[in-house]
């Protein structure tokens, strides 16, 4: 079954989508459902999403910026340095 779902995006997501489209030869409406399915999707087998405000991580923003900062952990860690940053 699929629903009507109508968006007011701004200008800058709507070109990204049409951007998106274009290379591959779809409309923007189509690449936002491809794009909103693939995160639904994620979302769905996300693993640690039981554990999500399960217990305080000490770091603010930690649940907004997780990939940046598991990112910058593994940039250390890939150079030789694990050691945290200082803020």
């Amino acid at each position: 079954m699929s629903r009507t779902l109508v968006l007011e995006v701004p200008e800058a997501v709507y070109e990204a989508l049409k951007t998106a489209a274009q290379s591959k030869g779809q409309a923007p409406e189509a690449a936002g459902v491809e794009w909103l399915e693939h995160m639904a999707r994620l979302a769905a087998e996300d693993p640690l999403e039981p554990w999500i405000g399960a217990f305080e991580s000490g770091i603010p923003g930690w649940s907004l910026r997780h990939h940046e900062l598991l990112g910058e952990a593994l940039m250390r860690e890939c150079n030789g340095n694990d050691e945290e940053p200082t803020p």
